[in-house]
């Protein structure tokens, strides 16, 4: 499996707390934040981390982009 680190929206993904991601996630666009997911998912699957990011894709695509 190739490595995208590099390829992120965030700097230093792997090493940001949920709280962090969470935070960051507010201002990206539905497809950076998709990416985030399937990298989450392939990667460290961190439940918490999945969740804010699937519910933060959730508010995107169901038009509310602020929570």
């Amino acid at each position: 499996m190739t490595d995208h680190r590099g390829d992120l929206p965030l700097a230093g993904y792997d090493r940001l707390p949920v709280l962090a991601v969470r935070e960051r996630i507010r201002s990206l666009p539905a497809e950076d934040v998709r990416r985030l997911l399937a990298y989450e998912e392939n990667h460290a699957d961190r439940l918490a981390v999945v969740t804010a990011l699937q519910a933060r894709l959730d508010q995107l695509t169901l038009g509310s982009p602020r929570e």
